[in-house]
């Protein structure tokens, strides 16, 4: 068994509110993991606060592109939103998985979302890791 692992390229409140309900509905898992890094031009917020009651643990990551949010921006949000679970910061959405493969136990779940950019980066990190 291994953790399940989700991928949303869920990037506004309508998204993400679908999003938690999709992770509502899945059996209860012991803790959820959320992979998350958003552009900043987006309702980060907004976001946020429609996945805060699945989420467990917030692995924030920063992604590289011209309107990317950075990691302490994300977290900056998710300590506004007041969010329920606990923040930790990574440089990139690669780290914030692998941290997230290291510790998940085999019937937790891991979420990765907030953009096109979070989903296309834990790909690409799976593919290498498998490889």
């Amino acid at each position: 068994g291994k953790p399940q692992l989700i991928l949303d390229v869920a990037h506004n409140p309508h998204a993400a509110r679908s999003l938690a309900q999709n992770l509502a509905n899945l059996p209860p898992c012991p803790h959820t993991y959320a992979v998350f890094a958003m552009l900043k031009d987006k309702d980060m917020a907004g976001v946020v606060a429609a996945l805060n009651p699945c989420i467990d643990s917030w692995l924030v990551a920063g992604i590289d592109a011209p309107r990317g949010a950075t990691a302490q921006e994300l977290a900056a949000v998710l300590h506004q939103v007041g969010v329920r679970g606990s923040v930790t910061i990574f440089s990139n959405t690669a780290d914030a998985l692998a941290h997230a493969c290291n510790v998940a136990g085999e019937n937790d779940r891991i979420a990765a979302f907030g953009s096109f950019y979070t989903v296309a980066d834990v790909l690409a990190s799976r593919a290498m890791r498998v490889q």
